[in-house]
């Protein structure tokens, strides 16, 4: 599904240096082998991090998925179908008692089957300092 191969046609196809932008915040970098291991590899990488409600997959793993699914992703080729991909990703996420929800936006998020929410969010970080911007056309009014 993530590399859009032939058993997944209407998942974008992505190469090499897509599969590094794909996995990019989570800084895996494709290292040029072959790109089913690679990813597989990177996957259980991802799936070995603990989290602390073991009913769901960990926030990168989370992340992997909502990506996976992205609207935008499937823009502007006629041979891609978002909602196949969604169907394929359920039927996946179906055995850990999982599903995507799609929200208004055409976002996905996961929940558990019966209906609760799962929370992806993260720890807001307290400010070290404050740093304000001034554009530069401003400094001529000083």
């Amino acid at each position: 599904m993530i590399c859009g191969n032939e058993a997944f046609p209407h998942f974008p196809h992505r190469s090499s240096s897509f599969l590094t932008k794909f996995f990019i915040d989570l800084d895996f970098v494709h290292d040029g082998s072959t790109i089913a291991v690679w990813i597989q590899d990177t996957l259980n990488d991802l799936n070995d991090k603990e989290e602390s409600n073991s009913q769901i997959p960990n926030r990168d793993l989370c992340r992997v998925i909502g990506s996976l699914v992205n609207p935008d992703h499937f823009l502007f080729d006629d041979n891609l179908e978002h909602d196949k991909a969604i169907i394929d990703v359920n039927k996946v996420l179906k055995s850990s008692g999982l599903t995507l929800k799609i929200q208004r936006n055409g976002q996905s998020i996961i929940v558990l089957l019966n209906g609760e929410y799962i929370s992806t969010e993260t720890k807001e970080v307290d400010a070290i300092r404050k740093i304000y911007f001034l554009p530069l056309m401003y400094l001529e009014y000083l």
